[in-house]
């Protein structure tokens, strides 16, 4: 069978696709134009839920601002009054100052803190370390306030155990410091000469140890010295020189002691002179004789 064309009076109807190439809905239209016809304005009704609303919120915004208001004049005008009772109030002044330990006279006569000064711009740390610089024979310095308005002030001196060749005093650590306003010593401090200060903590640490073992050969002593081999020189209060070579520690009290026997075993005539060769062994220079 031949198909059928336009020519012969039939016509094939081809339905329209949609872009997605499906058939339309069985009950597709197509949109209607919009017209541009006139809208009426519609009439505001008045809400009395809503207005009242509106009038509680300004409400709570002008208390807000009122009380804040009233808050900073108050605020202004007691801050005046505080920072008047911090300026003029016998309350936060000084009362006295109180010295205790050991506190030389300069520095009591000179200390930056008097009776009326305010209690709340002392800065004590400060005061501390500048009298620990002003005053180096000073071991330790403290200022601190009390609740009874007071200022307590204490110090302690350093304690001298021997001497430079400057005439300045050495404490067990090997800080010097002047003797300015020290008390008579009770006893004549040995004098230490080192040329460094390692040196020095060595003899100072001999010292001790001979004041504890031996005390009677510690007081006899009147200076220490050692050379560029580091031997160590001792010189009594009596004439004796003593060459004592290295200074070991373990031998310290045994050669101090030898001395002492030999002390009472010979007699002598200052300048004397001793000379360790060992710990055992001492040779002695013709100013000594055999009892």
């Amino acid at each position: 069978m031949r198909p059928l064309t336009q020519s012969q009076g039939c016509s094939l109807k081809v339905k329209p696709r949609s872009l997605f190439g499906s058939h339309r809905p069985r009950h597709f239209r197509e949109p209607k134009a919009r017209s541009h016809s006139y809208k009426r304005k519609q009439r505001v009704r008045f809400r009395p839920r809503y207005a009242s609303s509106v009038v509680r919120e300004w409400s709570k915004t002008f208390v807000t601002l009122g009380i804040t208001i009233l808050l900073l004049v108050g605020g202004w005008g007691g801050g005046k009054r505080i920072a008047e009772f911090w300026r003029i109030s016998p309350l936060l002044k000084v009362q006295r100052v109180d010295f205790k330990g050991d506190i030389p006279l300069d520095l009591q006569s000179h200390f930056p803190i008097r009776a009326g000064d305010h209690l709340f711009t002392i800065k004590p740390r400060l005061i501390e370390n500048e009298m620990l610089v002003q005053y180096p024979e000073l071991e330790s310095f403290s200022v601190y306030r009390i609740p009874t308005r007071q200022i307590k002030v204490s110090g302690k001196y350093r304690t001298p155990v021997a001497l430079t060749p400057d005439g300045l005093a050495l404490d067990q650590h090997g800080q010097n410091f002047p003797l300015r306003y020290f008390p008579p010593l009770p006893e004549a401090l040995p004098t230490v000469h080192a040329s460094s200060g390692e040196e020095r903590k060595d003899l100072l640490n001999y010292l001790s140890l001979w004041k504890n073992k031996t005390p009677h050969f510690y007081a006899l002593i009147k200076k220490l010295e050692t050379d560029r081999m580091r031997e160590l020189i001792v010189e009594l209060s009596d004439g004796i020189t003593i060459d004592w070579g290295p200074g070991i520690e373990s031998e310290l009290n045994i050669r101090a002691e030898k001395v002492l026997r030999v002390r009472e075993m010979f007699k002598y005539t200052a300048p004397a002179k001793l000379t360790f060769i060992t710990s055992d062994r001492i040779v002695m220079d013709k100013n000594w004789k055999k009892e």
